[in-house]
């Protein structure tokens, strides 16, 4: 049996890819994906409304797609220097999209994750309003970032341990005590 690499796109395990030994940098850049987890079209509606709602200014939306392309909702002077902030943390581009740009793009590109920019001392006070405001009406899980000055909000089983337990059951076809147990034989 070959050691499983797993190439991931988006942190936490949102969208993956898999091989059965590392590729090229260029066969990556064209992989098929082989699974993913979105966001619901509510729950990115219902989020803009509680930011809106809550009265706090420079609290962009970013949203992610399964090819890496980032959105983001940033306007004012203020969101944009959050947005570049984390382009510079990341090193990542950014689309700057209007919010109604967002739901149009949303309808045929799935997203897998979005942000809330917060800034650095709000981000307690703006995860907390989100739990209230999306606890009832939405399966989701919400981060605080790290470095902590944004809110990650991501489908309920998007987490590393359930992107390999899907893994090995859709991709592989086998149980996921069969590959710790096939890689730790190697």
């Amino acid at each position: 049996m070959h050691a499983l690499y797993t190439y991931l796109k988006c942190l936490p395990l949102t969208a993956g890819f898999i091989f059965k030994t590392p590729p090229s940098l260029a066969d990556l850049a064209s992989a098929k994906l082989s699974f993913s987890s979105s966001l619901s079209p509510a729950l990115i509606a219902d989020t803009y409304a509680i930011v809106l709602a809550s009265k706090l200014p420079t609290l962009p939306l970013q949203t992610y797609t399964a090819d890496g392309t980032i959105y983001c909702t940033a306007s004012t002077p203020d969101e944009v220097t959050l947005m570049n902030r984390y382009e510079v943390l990341t090193g990542t581009k950014q689309r700057q999209v209007t919010f109604l740009e967002l739901l149009d793009i949303e309808k045929t590109t799935p997203f897998n994750k979005m942000l809330v920019l917060t800034g650095d001392d709000r981000v307690t006070q703006v995860h907390d309003l989100l739990k209230a405001g999306l606890h009832e009406k939405h399966e989701c899980t919400l981060i605080k970032g790290s470095p902590s000055w944004f809110v990650e909000v991501l489908p309920t089983r998007a987490n590393k341990g359930e992107g390999v337990k899907r893994m090995c059951k859709d991709v592989l076809g086998m149980d996921i005590g069969e590959s710790v147990g096939g890689l730790l034989r190697e």
